[in-house]
């Protein structure tokens, strides 16, 4: 008859059929071996639907056809993949006829990574492949703590700077929910802040602050830079279970805004002999009057005096120009064979975009 019988499940099958109104006419088939088709999936069964990280588990492999039997016939070779990067994982297995479509992993998977994760089986040869159900991973207990940006940080005068504590357990996965504090560990020179951008607030002082660990395992806060250059503060994190012992410092140095004018030093009035030298500083700085040690500036100098004569070499060579290192003048010296009150200037001779503002040394008496 039209459109046919299609057995689908494998093995030993009994077909029976009867008319429709007419119950004693009836007919029966038994002893219908009905056989798998080809390989479609595997099958992984045994793991868990919830587990802890580093925990070891056992699943099993059965290969399938498409209407779910299992393949008995089955000896290809398989390997296996996972979507957590760190799982550990059984080597590649080559099935036998013993195994009739069917292989345990005794104690072979073990994720690493929190989250929602799976394996998967691949035959070698032809590509198919099948995945578990997804097993819930939860990261282990406490093990570190990182700063970031870790090492030495420069901040800008006056600038605020974001930092980020990150509690981690022993395979780097992020820990929620533990309370954290971040400190300054030697006298302070900027100031620690709840950071306003951070909805996981914090509470404390201008030398710590407190929080919780948010989904990522983080707290930020924000500090707060002094208005001097070449300040350090010494950044710290610790929690009940991790002391500061344990946690790398972050060193937070404080830099020049960028230069903005030159002045002459020293700022005191200068009383010397005719021909005799006298040691002279220029310096870039910035509006907050911070040396920007990374200005190399081209700085020219011009006297009223026609005999006022500069030099960097005791006198060997004059100059008219000199170049700026780490933002300050090296070796320079003055000397004015004339009796008087000379003044000099110095001028920015070579910046890109703005220019530095001159400076004018008048109290010279020679």
């Amino acid at each position: 008859f039209t459109p046919g019988l299609t057995l689908v499940t494998a093995g030993p099958r009994n077909l029976a059929a009867t008319v429709v109104g007419i119950p004693s006419v009836r007919g029966s088939v038994s002893g219908i071996n009905v056989t798998h088709t080809s390989l479609d999936t595997f099958a992984i069964t045994g793991l868990p639907g919830s587990a802890n990280v580093g925990e070891y588990h056992s699943m099993a492999v059965e290969a399938r056809d498409r209407f779910t039997n299992r393949v008995t016939s089955y000896i290809g070779r398989v390997e296996f993949s996972s979507s957590d990067p760190q799982a550990v994982l059984p080597p590649p297995e080559t099935f036998h006829s013993g195994d009739q479509g069917y292989h345990t992993f005794p104690n072979s998977v073990a994720f690493l990574t929190s989250g929602l994760q799976t394996v998967t089986v691949t035959d070698t040869t032809t590509g198919v492949f099948g995945t578990s159900g997804g097993t819930n991973v939860t990261q282990g207990s406490p093990h570190s703590i990182i700063i970031t940006p870790a090492d030495t940080v420069y901040v800008t005068v006056d600038a605020d700077q974001v930092f980020t504590a990150t509690v981690r357990d022993s395979f780097l996965n992020p820990v929620p929910g533990v309370e954290l504090t971040m400190f300054i560990s030697d006298d302070r020179d900027g100031l620690l802040r709840d950071n306003p951008n951070d909805p996981n607030q914090t509470q404390g002082t201008s030398q710590w602050q407190r929080g919780t660990t948010d989904e990522d395992g983080k707290i930020t806060v924000l500090y707060e830079a002094p208005s001097l250059s070449d300040l350090y503060d010494i950044l710290d994190a610790s929690s009940a279970t991790i002391p500061a012992g344990e946690v790398d410092d972050v060193l937070v140095q404080t830099v020049a805004s960028g230069a903005t004018k030159l002045i002459i030093l020293p700022a005191t009035p200068i009383e010397a002999a005719a021909n005799d030298p006298y040691a002279l500083i220029l310096e870039a700085q910035d509006s907050n009057d911070n040396r920007d040690f990374n200005d190399s500036t081209w700085v020219s100098l011009a006297s009223d005096s026609e005999t006022m004569e500069f030099s960097t070499n005791n006198f060997q060579t004059m100059l008219t120009r000199v170049r700026l290192v780490n933002g300050q003048s090296q070796n320079l010296a003055a000397r004015d064979t004339t009796a008087g009150i000379p003044s000099f200037t110095i001028e920015d001779i070579d910046s890109i975009g703005i220019r530095l503002a001159p400076d004018t040394k008048t109290d010279i008496t020679i």
